[in-house]
């Protein structure tokens, strides 16, 4: 038997017969037990009411009180005790009585077996040990579980607190982080203004970036793809400051060799100045590659087809577009109808027929597209209000006024100083006042 405890069990006899009890003795003696006798169920109570009793073994059959009487009030008056019953009958109901009523660890039959009597005994008593083990770990657990709820309602506070703390923490991050982007814009836009009033730029920043951005949306790209395509747009020129003013304006399909491939230099030029940045390397990637075409007759790589990322099509299709639209790209080629006939005649072939389709249904359906909506005024018809519809430069090519510019009195009174001092009459284009669009 392995019953860990400080002092023996103790066993309680009940029998109404003495040689049982004798036998009972001798067999009690080989054991480490702590044994009471009794020759009687009301003895036997009197010893349960002053003895902490383990287990309690009774006979069934005894004058006055029996057995199952008997074991019911044991049990009444410990109710942690183990009841065994040893009975020389087999009275099936008395048995279920005393099982239901008693509750009884077991029964043995008379005569007995001392081997198999001790071992019920010791299986009594380590069940019994493990049931108070059990309820000392239920005891433990339900300590520790107030313990815990205790601590939890601690914590929940706690965290309660540090979440406030966090999302004020997160709150002002987000400010921070929304005020330096709104600054880092204002910078590019600056960047982006700089390049134009240069008088090297395209003068179409705005519209490239804009368009690429819907465009991209529309072609179901990612909003990262969206953010650097906007970057991109109001940034694609930035290699022009770079280049010489002399021809930078002139009409890029007139360019002799020696001033083409300076005038290509500038994208390889944009490229770099980008990917310095390795925040801006998406960005750099899509200046760097959107003069590519599908054939292989662009520049600076000569790529082709799929090794031409898709950001790099769609904003080489909205450059090239613009550049048509204002004159810039080809000999006898400005304006809507005759820019979008010359890029769908080379969908396929240098654009990428899909981008192509997307963009003219965009353009079309903004009045950008509207050759209507442009008229060519004299400087002493312009009124405030009024929109250009391409830039106006001087006789030496120098940008006055960008195209997309709405038109207030220091503008007009700019223009007609210049008219007046030099002697030379502007080209000024502007937007029907009733239909306005103008690449911007």
């Amino acid at each position: 038997m392995d019953v860990s405890r400080n002092n023996p069990p103790s066993i309680l006899f009940v029998d109404d017969e003495a040689p049982v009890l004798r036998s009972l003795k001798r067999l009690a003696r080989s054991e480490d037990w702590c044994t009471h006798y009794a020759d009687s169920g009301e003895k036997g109570l009197s010893i349960l009411e002053n003895t902490k009793i383990d287990v309690v073994v009774s006979d069934m059959r005894m004058p006055g009180m029996d057995g199952a009487q008997f074991l019911c009030r044991a049990k009444e008056l410990q109710p942690d005790s183990e009841r065994i019953l040893i009975t020389g009958y087999s009275d099936v109901q008395a048995l279920e009585r005393v099982v239901n009523d008693a509750r009884i660890f077991n029964y043995i039959s008379k005569p007995w077996d001392d081997q198999v009597l001790t071992s019920v005994i010791s299986n009594a008593l380590e069940f019994q040990a493990s049931q108070r083990e059990k309820k000392k770990l239920e005891e433990l657990t339900a300590r520790q579980n107030r313990k815990l709820g205790k601590l939890a309602l601690h914590l929940d506070h706690r965290v309660k607190e540090k979440d406030i703390e966090v999302q004020q923490a997160l709150s002002l991050l987000t400010m921070e982080h929304q005020r330096a982007q709104t600054r880092t814009w204002d910078l590019l836009h600056a960047l982006s203004n700089l390049i134009e009033l240069s008088g090297k730029g395209d003068g179409c920043g705005k519209f490239v970036s804009d368009t690429s951005v819907a465009l991209a949306e529309k072609l179901g790209l990612d909003q990262a793809s969206q953010d650097n395509l906007r970057l991109a747009g109001l940034l694609h020129n930035i290699g022009s400051l770079a280049m010489a003013d002399y021809w930078s304006f002139r009409i890029i399909s007139e360019l002799d060799d020696n001033e083409l491939k300076r005038y290509q230099a500038q994208i390889e030029i944009a490229e770099t100045i980008m990917a310095g940045m390795n925040e801006l390397a998406p960005v750099a990637e899509i200046i760097g590659k959107h003069k590519e075409h599908l054939d292989g007759s662009g520049y600076p790589r000569k790529l082709q087809g799929e090794d031409i990322p898709l950001c790099a099509r769609i904003m080489g299709v909205v450059t090239e577009y613009a550049l048509l639209h204002e004159g810039r790209l080809r000999e006898g080629i400005k304006g809507h109808n005759s820019s979008k006939a010359y890029i769908e005649n080379l969908a396929g072939v240098c654009y990428d027929k899909k981008v192509v389709s997307a963009f003219f249904s965009i353009v079309e359906e903004s009045t950008l597209s509207r050759e209507s909506t442009i008229l060519s005024v004299d400087q002493f018809q312009l009124v405030p209000g009024m929109v250009l519809a391409a830039s106006v430069y001087s006789l030496h090519d120098a940008l006055l006024l960008k195209s997309g510019t709405v038109l207030n009195a220091s503008h007009i009174a700019k223009l007609s100083m210049y008219e007046s001092s030099t002697g030379n009459k502007l080209e000024i284009r502007v937007c029907n006042p009733v239909e306005e669009g103008v690449l911007q």
